[in-house]
């Protein structure tokens, strides 16, 4: 899980949008506005950059190893609005800037989706590398053309805000920014977030609820998942060795044990596990199944 030195600092300029310009307005701001919680103020900011260096050292880069942010973040964040709102600050040019710049993503990503769902051979060009992710791109998934609406609705949250901010109507603008950003995430789900999953392990999960009712064991191989756990019901096993991905690899089973590979780790372990039974395979699954031997 490796990725770039300023990841986190990436991940919390876009995802904590549209919080990140008004937190950065708190954190410039003058000592002097915060004297009914200067302490406060302090302690949440010391959070907020412990966390971030901490995790900004650690190699390891995932989403949520900065996620304590979140709460320094908004609190500060909040402060800038409730400033903006009763008029003791200004939303300034460079707010409305990082506002826009933060948003765009959020904008395109579903007028992308909408455009890339319906002619997936205009991304098989570019992928045609990760055999994986082309399998992936065979599920047969229905898309309506109308996947795009969240990410209109959000330009227009973002530009009727700003207009609302310039004619000082801030409360206005404050409810219609976080509200419509509120709805623009659940207009994503619905449009967007199941057909996406559609793709990337549908087929996955649905092999793991044809067996979650069987005694049996459920691994991967050469990937990490948690979605055997959960989907195929995995309950705490007499044998402890049903711990051991080794184990259910290539032990002796008392039980059969269930694989999901994906595609482009498929030959390795035919060649490694030449008693996996392949079952079938789907949008860029193998699944296979190792018999019991011990009786």
């Amino acid at each position: 899980h490796g990725g770039f030195f300023l990841y986190h600092f990436v991940i919390l300029f876009f995802g904590c949008f549209p919080a990140t310009a008004f937190f950065l307005q708190t954190i410039f701001k003058k000592e002097k506005d915060f004297f009914l919680f200067y302490d406060f103020k302090k302690w949440m900011t010391i959070l907020f950059w412990v966390v971030l260096i901490l995790f900004t050292l650690v190699k390891t880069k995932i989403v949520h190893y900065s996620s304590l942010c979140y709460f320094p973040l908004s609190f500060l964040a909040a402060v800038s609005i409730h400033n903006i709102i009763t008029h003791k600050w200004q939303l300034t040019r460079w707010m409305k800037t990082i506002l826009v710049v933060s948003g765009i993503p959020f904008v395109l990503a579903p007028f992308a989706a909408a455009y890339f769902g319906s002619n997936t051979d205009q991304l098989k060009p570019l992928l045609r590398k990760d055999i994986f992710v082309m399998e992936n791109l065979q599920a047969q998934i229905h898309w309506s053309g109308w996947e795009f609406l969240p990410g209109l609705l959000l330009l227009a949250v973002i530009i009727v805000s700003i207009i609302y901010f310039r004619k000082q109507q801030n409360l206005k603008a404050a409810y219609l920014l976080f509200g419509g950003t509120a709805i623009f995430i659940q207009l994503t789900l619905f449009f967007l977030i199941g057909r996406i999953e559609g793709y990337s392990q549908r087929a996955n999960i649905e092999f793991w609820k044809s067996h979650a009712n069987e005694d049996c064991y459920f691994t991967s191989y050469h990937y990490k998942t948690y979605t055997h756990y959960f989907y195929g019901q995995v309950k705490p096993q007499s044998n402890k060795n049903y711990k051991s991905e080794d184990w259910l690899l290539t032990g002796d089973l008392d039980k059969p044990v269930y694989i999901s590979c994906r595609a482009n780790n498929k030959l390795e372990l035919e060649l490694k596990l030449p008693d996996a039974k392949l079952l079938y395979s789907s949008n860029g699954f193998y699944f296979y199944k190792r018999e019991a031997v011990l009786k």
